[in-house]
C-alpha cells in the first residue's frame, strides 16, 4: 500500500481551492460520524489536508540537524528528519496533545482543534509559546507552550527540548490545576499520523523494554527508518494501528472514543497512525507530569543514540551497538563525547563488559581504586587475570599505603598501546607474530606481539608515514601505530566492537 498524499498548494485559483475545502470537509463529516473500517483504511485514501491558513500560528522553531523542529500555539508539532521538505507526520502536523476532562457531568475531548485527516476536538486556548537556548548540549533548544483547556482550570504546558545533532527530541507534558479544592481526572494521549520517511506506508512496531511504540518503513536504497514515541513516564497504554482507529479511539466533538488498546500491526503495511495515553489526577492547585521522548532514527532502539555522535559517522555503529548491549554509557546532556581521550578506567570498563566477566570483585589490587569507586568492579576482574598492570607507589601524589599497593591512575588518558595489550589479552590472543606492520612498533618494543595479534585480524589501523616526525622508510614505507598516542572514545568503541563482537555491525568476520 503506497498511498502518497499530494498537500494542497496555495498557489491554486481561488475557486478550486474552495472545491477542494469542501471536498475535505464531507470526508471529515464522514470520519467524525462512523469509524472507517481496518480493510478499506489507507487503501480508498484520506483526504487531502487543506492548504496552510496565510496567518500561520505562532509557531517555534528550533532549526537543527538532523531534526527541525517546529511548536505551533495549539500544541501541533512539525518534525522535519534530515531534509526541510521530508515531514514525519502526514500533511506536516497531523500530531497533537489531547485531553478527556470530565466538565458538568460530560466527558470532553480536547485537543488542537483540527488536524490533517483527523476529526474535530475542542481546541485549547493559547496563552503562550517562547523558545530559548541555543541548541548545544549545556543550553538546548527548549520551546515552552502553554494552553487553557475551555470550561476548566487545567493548563497544559508543551516543553520541547532538542540538542542539536540528536535523533531525538524529548517533549515533557505538565498538567496543572490553577485553583481548585477537589483533583480533577483527566486522560492525556499523544497522538500522530506518521508519515515516516516520507511514507504513508510502514509496519507497526512496539519495543517492550521501553513502552515505546512507533512504525518504520524501508526505504528505496534499502535503509530503515523508524519513528516512535519511547515514554518517559511509563504509559498507560499505547497504541498503532491506521490512522483513522487512532483518531477515533481519541475521540471528537462528538464525545470520546475508547482510548488505546495496546495493539500494533507488526504484519501488514498500512497508513499508521501511533499514540500513548497516560491516566492521570491532577491535585488541586498542583501538577502532573508525563511525556515522552520521539525518535527519528536508521535504528529502533533509543539507547545508542547520542546528539554527537551523528549517523553516517565512523563510530555510529559501535557506538549504538555497544550503548545498546549496557557496555557503554553516554552523559546526562545527551551526549557521547567520541572526540574525547578514553581513560584507562573507561577502558577497563569497557573492556570487562564485553568479555562477559560478571563475578563480584573481592580484594583491592590498586591504591587508587577503592572499593565502591566508579571503576572498582571492572579493574578488579582485569587485574585478576592478569591483564593490567599499575605503577608502583612512591611518585609525586602517589604515597605508598599499607600494603604498598600500586596505582592504576583510572582518570589518565589510555595510551593505543596499552589498548591494544588490553584487548588482545581479554581476547585471549596468544598466537606468535615475527612480521612488522607498523615502523614504530618493531619486534623489540613493549606492545609488538599485542599491536601485531590486533593487526592480523583487521581491528587496527596505522597512519600513513611521511607527517612530521614519522618518515617513510624503505623499502617498506609501514605506516606508524602511534602506541604512546591517546586514543578516542569513538576510535576505541570501534575496536572494541570489532574485536569482541566482529560480525555485530556489518563487518564480514575474518
Amino acid at each position: 500500500m503506497n498511498n502518497h498524499h499530494t498537500l494542497t498548494s496555495s498557489k491554486l485559483p481561488a475557486v478550486l481551492a474552495l472545491f477542494i475545502a469542501g471536498l475535505t470537509a464531507m470526508a471529515l463529516l464522514v470520519a467524525g460520524s462512523a469509524s472507517v473500517s481496518a480493510q478499506s483504511e489507507g487503501k480508498s485514501g484520506k483526504p487531502t489536508p487543506p492548504a496552510k491558513p496565510s496567518s500561520p500560528n505562532a509557531n517555534q522553531t528550533a532549526y537543527g540537524f538532523p531534526l527541525t523542529v517546529t511548536v505551533k500555539d495549539n500544541l501541533q508539532m512539525d518534525i522535519r528528519y534530515r531534509d526541510s521538505a521530508e515531514y514525519q507526520f502526514y500533511g506536516e502536523d497531523a500530531e497533537g496533545v489531547y485531553l478527556w476532562v470530565n466538565v458538568g457531568g460530560v466527558t470532553k475531548v480536547y485537543g488542537p482543534g483540527q488536524v490533517p485527516a483527523g476529526r474535530p476536538t475542542n481546541p485549547y486556548t493559547p496563552i503562550s509559546n517562547a523558545k530559548a537556548g541555543s541548541g548545544t548540549p549545556g543550553d538546548p533548544w527548549v520551546i515552552t507552550t502553554q494552553v487553557g483547556v475551555p470550561d476548566t482550570n487545567l493548563r497544559l504546558t508543551h516543553v520541547a527540548t532538542y540538542v542539536n545533532g540528536a535523533e531525538f527530541v524529548r517533549l515533557d507534558f505538565h498538567l496543572s490545576q490553577v485553583g481548585g479544592t477537589t483533583p480533577i481526572t483527566a486522560t492525556l494521549f499523544h497522538a500522530a499520523d506518521l508519515y515516516t520517511a516520507g511514507s504513508d506506508s510502514g509496519y507497526g512496531y512496539y519495543d517492550a523494554s521501553t513502552g515505546g511504540v512507533g512504525d518504520y518503513y524501508t526505504r528505496t536504497d534499502g535503509i530503515v527508518l523508524y519513528q516512535q514515541f519511547v515514554p518517559s513516564v511509563p504509559a498507560n497504554a499505547y497504541m498503532e494501528s491506521y490512522y483513522s482507529t487512532i483518531w477515533n479511539a481519541i475521540g471528537s466533538t462528538s464525545g470520546p472514543g475508547q482510548g488505546f488498546n495496546n495493539t500494533v500491526i507488526t504484519d501488514t503495511r498500512h497508513d499508521a497512525g501511533v499514540g500513548l495515553q497516560w491516566n492521570l489526577t491532577v491535585p488541586a492547585n498542583g501538577s502532573v507530569t508525563v511525556g515522552d521522548t520521539d525518535l527519528f532514527s536508521p535504528h529502533a532502539s533509543l539507547c545508542g543514540s547520542f546528539s554527537d555522535v551523528a549517523y553516517g559517522s565512523f563510530n555510529y555503529e559501535f557506538i549504538y551497538y555497544l550503548a545498546c548491549n549496557g557496555i557503554v554509557n553516554g552523559y546526562g546532556d545527551t551526549t557521547f563525547r567520541p572526540g574525547n581521550p578514553i581513560t584507562r578506567g573507561q577502558l577497563s570498563k569497557m573492556v570487562s563488559n564485553s568479555a562477559g566477566w560478571n563475578e563480584p570483585a573481592v580484594g583491592q589490587t590498586f591504591e587508587d581504586v577503592a572499593p565502591g569507586t566508579t571503576f572498582y568492579t571492572y579493574t578488579e576482574r582485569i587485574a585478576s587475570r592478569g591483564f593490567i598492570n599499575g605503577y608502583p607507589c612512591g611518585g609525586p601524589g602517589e604515597p605508598c599505603g599499607v600494603g604498598n599497593k600500586p596505582y592504576f591512575r583510572p582518570n589518565a588518558n589510555a595510551s593505543r598501546g596499552q589498548i591494544s595489550k588490553i584487548v588482545s589479552n581479554a581476547m585471549g590472543w596468544t598466537e606468535p607474530h615475527t612480521e612488522q606492520s607498523f615502523q614504530d612498533v618493531p619486534a623489540d618494543s613493549t606492545f609488538y606481539i599485542y599491536v601485531q595479534r590486533m593487526v592480523s585480524r583487521s581491528v587496527i589501523g596505522g597512519y600513513p608515514c611521511g607527517s612530521a616526525g614519522e618518515p617513510c622508510v624503505a623499502p617498506g614505507n609501514l605506516p606508524y601505530y602511534r602506541p604512546g598516542h591517546n586514543a578516542t572514545r569513538g576510535q576505541v568503541s570501534k575496536i572494541v566492537a570489532n574485536s569482541f563482537f566482529p560480525t555485530c555491525c556489518g563487518r564480514p568476520q575474518p
